[in-house]
């Protein structure tokens, strides 16, 4: 049984990976995201503090994102209102038993982050199921091109990210819901 888990979580990364891109809110255009100064907070809790760290180790180390090397580049900063935001996604993925970056009320990311206050120039957001831990999910996301060069990308400067687990897992395909949100602000 974990083989096959395993290779559905293998396959539903690389599904949505071509998802996996930033909005700019100016032009209207996708794209890979842009400079920006952060205001971000510090991680409020425990898991805050091992997503981030996490997060940002991949990022001071360098990484391949397929065939593409992303060299070191800087931390990202933990901010309440994208961890808000994906805690928010997580817990409708989770609710309704679904994994994509459009939410059961049709919102997608920059549409949940302007929700919560945040005045964003670019976002993006890596979504997975199934997962038992960050550092298994951060593992997968960098096992993925798309989600990958998102979590590389130099300018990015924000970041939430929040799991949710389901209550009746007799019911649901995954037992947890993964939302990941990086941005630039305004």
């Amino acid at each position: 049984m974990k083989t096959i888990t395993g290779l559905l979580m293998a396959t539903l990364l690389t599904g949505c990976a071509a998802e996996d891109m930033a909005y700019d809110s100016e032009s209207g255009a996708t794209t890979l995201g842009s400079p920006a100064s952060s205001n971000g907070t510090a991680p409020a809790s425990g898991d805050s503090y091992r997503y981030l760290e996490l997060i940002n180790q991949a990022r001071r180390d360098g990484y391949y994102c397929g065939g593409s090397y992303y060299p070191p580049t800087t931390d990202l900063y933990w901010n309440d209102d994208l961890s808000a935001a994906a805690y928010r996604h997580s817990r409708d993925m989770a609710d309704y038993n679904f994994v994509g970056h459009t939410g059961s009320n049709g919102l997608r990311v920059g549409d949940r982050l302007s929700a919560e206050g945040y005045s964003w120039r670019r976002v993006g957001e890596n979504v997975a199921a199934g997962y038992r831990s960050a550092e298994s999910v951060v593992e997968g996301w960098l096992s993925s091109e798309g989600h990958c060069r998102n979590l590389m990308n130099p300018e990015f400067r924000d970041v939430g990210m929040a799991e949710a687990q389901v209550d009746e897992p007799e019911l649901h395909l995954y037992g947890s819901y993964w939302t990941q949100v990086f941005a630039a602000p305004r």
